[in-house]
């Protein structure tokens, strides 16, 4: 039988239980697991050190167990093989075992003589805890829930923490906090609980009470370390981005998490969010050596070098596309089928999955809904659109109601599994619409999915993928002569590579053009911080210069974090703008009262190299001009594209001199500008970028001619 201080372990003592110990001197072994439940860790560490000689092993137990709570790793290392060598039959220690490579990361290595480890776990609850987690990373759900069933108390926090634990594994974040939610009150400094709990919020990206819970969670957990790069995330949800930085900075010099993945992904979006990607390569530099263990930052950093037209960009993709082939597991993604030889009967109609980590009120998912509910029943081809991450949103829904569209929800296929669940649709061509961003399949078109694989739409540069065929877009995307490095072939729309035609049932589709400001020109940006470059800066500057009552509106994430602010208008001081005649735009609660906000500008100002695209078009449907600087490569030619789909190339410079020329020529003809608010919505409906049909009919056009020459 189990000691009843191991029992104690897992209850939810009293209140009355906790008080009695206050001023209580000979702690015995029960008293001191009260204390540990109710975290006071230093006290239980001091009575466990003072009566070391009197119960050896289950004190030394009992310390292990606290040390493994508290992350005393330093400790806990030195006693386990002292433990292991004097009480390897004891099933308390067993657990321990379990437990302690759990949280170093190298269970894979712990050699158990099933069955007979889990012995005696009938009569030791800690053992068959440990059991049940060590089946959860075994993926052995059914075996675990039968431990449950027949071990453990069933209404207990414990047992709903396992159960939480397998919800999340399974990606099913709303249940996992409809599961945790009624054991709040229970919770009180329970990291696991917290941890699962936060991290259910953050990936369904439900930033509302995050400020709440998060620091509800900081006040409990007396070992904060844990908890820190979820406080950084929480800051990044809710668009506080120097705040978060702040939180990873100082964790750094703390000495916590230096190499952790997740933090280091954090802490390159704080500098993201904050217009400083340009500091992104100086980060951890030796990641660069080491990109297997760190993919997730790895893939990130490409994204911001694609951005800023870094020439690392090839160097940096080549590195991390050796990184996945060498990633342990991933050759479980080689193809379980052949793919048949395309030549054969291509009259048919093919087969087109639209693969998408996206499919939420994105800007992927808003250009394609559209597009596709245009020409709902009269495809050319078969078309299925896979999901492959669920944020609970209706989007999904509006895709499912469209006629002649096969929707599949994989949100919960990981792996080697998404890359099996989408080679058996058998489809011929699989779009990807995610790129490197984030919740996309980019291990799966590695591995191949389809006969032919093409990079569109949602990622502003090539793959870097070898077995990523095509790269769709259009002759403004992709100028004759393309010095940008690609290892895609190119195909050419023969019109504008997107349409917007907003679906009636998104909050754009009702959206009134509004009114045009009162008194001087008011020049505008509405993109991220990350795009507004110095040397964009330095162009607003001249044009503000030149035009003495002009104002500048600015409206990005991060804005409404005070420190994000002032770091942003060190940059704006530096580039010799007047902080007096900024305005800075707050944020919208709802994407109608953001749409309404064009209400305080005359004409848009795209930034550079990195410019805008759906920013670029609602500017348009609101009734807001654009002007953009023509680039050299794909991420600096969106809004051009978007302008020449428009047909409104004279707004479309060619170098720097014409961009702040048709600033201050425009800007000298603002009273029929103002009186003109209506006819950009009309010139689009009445162009390329207003025609969903023609986009699907070219579209479809371009995936026969990719499907014959392949």
């Amino acid at each position: 039988m189990q000691p009843n201080w191991q029992k104690l372990l897992f209850i939810s003592p009293s209140k009355d239980e906790i008080l009695a110990l206050k001023d209580q001197r000979n702690l015995t072994l029960d008293n001191i697991a009260l204390l540990i439940l109710d975290s006071q860790f230093l006290k239980a560490e001091t009575a466990l050190l003072a009566q070391l000689n009197n119960n050896k092993k289950d004190t030394l137990l009992l310390l292990a167990f606290l040390d493994l709570k508290t992350r005393n790793f330093a400790r806990l290392n030195r006693l386990m093989p002292s433990l292991v060598d004097n009480y390897q039959k004891d099933p308390f220690l067993r657990a321990l075992i379990i437990f302690w490579y759990l949280l170093n990361g190298t269970i894979s290595q712990l050699d158990i003589p099933l069955p007979l480890f889990w012995n005696d776990e009938t009569n030791c609850t800690y053992l068959a805890l440990a059991h049940c987690h060590w089946l959860i990373e075994k993926r052995s759900y059914h075996e675990c829930q039968q431990i449950i069933n027949n071990l453990l108390v069933h209404n207990s926090l414990d047992t709903k923490i396992i159960e939480a634990k397998i919800l999340t594994t399974q990606r099913q974040y709303a249940k996992t906090i409809e599961l945790l939610i009624p054991w709040r009150p229970y919770s009180y400094g329970n990291q696991e609980y917290w941890r699962l709990f936060l991290n259910a919020h953050f990936q369904l990206e439900q930033g509302r009470d995050l400020d709440l819970y998060i620091r509800q969670a900081l006040d409990e957990i007396p070992i904060r370390e844990e908890l820190n790069h979820l406080y950084a995330w929480g800051c990044l949800l809710n668009k506080k981005p120097a705040l978060g930085r702040y939180s990873l900075l100082k964790q750094r010099l703390l000495g916590w998490n230096l190499l952790d993945a997740t933090s280091i992904a954090h802490l390159y979006n704080t500098h993201e969010m904050l217009g400083q990607t340009e500091n992104l390569i100086h980060i951890l530099p030796q990641l660069k050596s080491n990109p297997i263990e760190y993919l997730d930052v790895y893939s990130n950093l490409l994204i911001h070098l694609t951005s800023l037209e870094n020439p690392q960009v090839q160097e940096v993709s080549q590195q991390l596309m050796q990184g996945i082939s060498c990633t342990p597991g991933f050759d479980k993604h080689s193809p379980s089928k052949v793919f048949p030889s395309i030549k054969q009967n291509k009259k048919r109609n093919l087969r087109i999955a639209w693969i998408t980590g996206d499919c939420r009120y994105h800007p992927v998912a808003r250009f394609l809904l559209g597009a596709l509910f245009k020409s709902a029943g009269n495809f050319t081809h078969n078309h299925l659109l896979v999901s492959t991450k669920n944020l609970e949103d209706k989007i999904p829904d509006l895709f499912s109601d469209i006629k002649g569209l096969d929707f599949y929800d994989f949100s919960e296929h990981k792996a080697h599994n998404l890359t099996n669940s989408i080679r058996a649709l058998d489809a011929d061509i699989a779009i990807d619409l995610s790129g490197w961003t984030h919740g996309n399949a980019a291990a799966s078109f590695i591995a191949r999915i389809a006969s032919v694989q093409v990079n569109y739409l949602g990622y502003f540069g090539t793959t870097g993928i070898p077995s990523m065929d095509w790269w769709l877009g259009d002759s403004n995307l992709f100028p004759t002569k393309m010095n940008q490095w690609h290892s895609e072939k190119l195909l050419r729309l023969p019109r504008c590579f997107i349409a917007w035609t907003p679906h009636p049932a998104l909050p754009e589709a009702e959206a009134h053009i509004p009114e045009a400001p009162k008194g001087p020109i008011r020049f505008g940006c509405f993109n991220h911080l990350r795009k507004l470059s110095d040397s964009t800066l330095r162009a607003w500057s001249s044009i503000l210069s030149a035009i003495p009552d002009s104002r500048l509106v600015l409206k990005a994430p991060g804005f409404q974090d005070p420190m994000t602010i002032a770091l942003f208008k060190r940059r704006i001081l530096r580039a010799n703008i007047d902080l007096e005649r900024i305005d800075f735009l707050p944020f919208s609660s709802t994407v109608s009262e953001h749409l309404q906000q064009y209400k305080y500008v005359d004409i848009a100002l795209d930034p550079f190299p990195n410019g805008g695209c759906t920013t670029t078009v609602e500017a348009l449907w609101m009734g807001v001009p654009v002007i953009t600087l023509k680039g050299e490569s794909y991420v600096s030619r969106m809004s051009t594209a978007v302008l020449m789909g428009a047909n409104l190339k004279e707004w479309v410079a060619s170098d720097l001199d014409s961009y702040i020329k048709l600033a201050l020529d425009n800007a000298a003809n603002l009273t029929p500008l103002r009186y003109s608010r209506n006819s950009w919505r009309e010139k689009l409906n009445a162009s390329e970028l207003g025609d969903s049909k023609g986009l699907i009919r070219a579209l479809e056009s371009s995936f026969t001619q990719m499907h014959a020459s392949s």
